[in-house]
């Protein structure tokens, strides 16, 4: 036995060389490999184009996105609301999760820094959060805010009464400037994703020009061409107004964003926040989106100590039942407008519905019995559109 081991020590002895000599040739055949990928991945990058074949070569992205939907790589995201509902606050709370590499509303996210550009103040900023503290922004360093007085061409230092310095600047006049100073940002910090809050703070434009297609469409192009020729990995999200929803109160859609198509079009995700003001749950919001990357569910999401979470199912029925008796209310008005002269108790006897229901049909719909009547008396209802009641045509 001694011998046969003996054997087998020496056979192997003398073909380790053998093997030593396969290894170095495998590597020497694999670090060839990893030069010829790297140059052909540096021709591919300076080249002016590519074919569809090798886009559809490549292998998949190590990242995707930083929290799905809100922040895509490579992409741009419009988070659009009606003022004060929350754009912000669930922004920063999105901002805050991934930076920390927490979830987002369910779904896993990848760190990532983040180049904020704000439309308020630094003290307006503090404020915000001291009313709405984000716990995941407590001591985070990755997310760089550029506040309101910041966002300008630095001229030179001066200092106050009281001994406190402050920098005197230029705001910016052209979109050009104003890019660049963002892109020297994401430089200087390192950062994958770069958010706007609000678009018509910053898109610096002139009357009328918000609801032009052609310019809008410019703006959002030359913006992700900047960025994604800085790091095509790079996520762009804004942050957008909804203005004058008809009638008010009424729940937006998509059709909404579209001040100018360009806000619809150009973006690869919209995301669309509405506050659909339940009873006893005033921090619940309905999130829609819609993009490129599928069909997304609409979702009920709830601000808790904890930042957003996406409700509980019994939250979505409230959410029905309560839309569904607004419409009771409103046919009801429709069919009978001698209900806009019952106090609330009344017209939730009369209608069958709860006095929190009439409260808050009358805080979409202001009073207007005085114009029922007439509408009534000349056998249509138009008249009613300027008050927020667009039931169009004749009854």
């Amino acid at each position: 036995m001694a011998d046969i081991t003996q054997s087998n020590l020496n056979n192997e002895h003398e073909e380790l060389p053998y093997y030593e000599e396969e290894i170095d040739g495998a590597r020497e055949l694999l670090e060839a490999e990893q030069r010829a990928n790297t140059e052909a991945e540096i021709r591919s990058v300076k080249a002016n184009s590519i074919t569809v074949g090798d886009i559809l070569d490549r292998p998949p992205r190590k990242i995707h996105s930083y929290a799905p939907h809100f922040a895509i790589a490579g992409g741009l995201s419009l988070l659009s609301a009606p003022p004060k509902e929350g754009k912000s606050t669930l922004l920063l709370d999105v901002l805050g999760a991934l930076t920390t590499n927490k979830p987002v509303l369910g779904e896993s996210t990848n760190h990532a820094k983040v180049v904020y550009a704000f439309e308020q103040s630094e003290h307006v900023l503090f404020d915000q959060l001291k009313e709405t503290p984000v716990p995941s922004l407590v001591g985070n360093k990755d997310i760089h805010i550029i506040p309101l007085e910041k966002n300008g061409k630095l001229l030179k230092v001066e200092e106050d009464e009281h001994g406190q310095c402050f920098g005197i600047r230029q705001p910016f006049t052209n979109w050009t400037e104003q890019l660049n100073y963002w892109i020297s940002e994401l430089q200087t910090h390192k950062a994958e994703i770069l958010v706007l809050d609000t678009w018509s703070a910053f898109a610096l434009l002139a009357g009328g020009e918000a609801n032009d297609a052609g310019i809008v469409v410019q703006k959002l192009t030359l913006l992700k061409q900047a960025v994604f020729a800085y790091n095509c990995n790079t996520a762009i999200i804004i942050n957008h107004h909804l203005r004058k929803i008809n009638p008010p109160g009424r729940e937006p859609n998509m059709e909404d964003i579209m001040g100018s198509t360009g806000m619809r079009s150009v973006p690869d995700c919209n995301l669309l926040l509405w506050n659909p003001k339940l009873k006893d749950r005033p921090n619940v919001r309905k999130l829609k989106i819609e993009g490129r990357f599928g069909v997304v569910p609409d979702r009920y999401i709830e601000l808790t100590p904890d930042g957003f979470v996406v409700c509980a199912d019994e939250v979505k029925q409230e959410a029905k039942k309560e839309a569904d008796e607004q419409d009771v209310l409103f046919n009801a008005h429709r069919a009978n407008p001698d209900l806009e002269s019952l106090g609330i108790r009344g017209v939730a006897a009369e209608v069958d519905v709860s006095e929190w229901q009439v409260r808050k049909f009358r805080g979409k719909y202001p009073p207007a019995a005085r114009f029922f009547q007439k509408a009534r008396d000349e056998g249509g209802l138009k008249d009613l559109q300027p008050f927020g009641y667009n039931f169009g045509g004749k009854d």
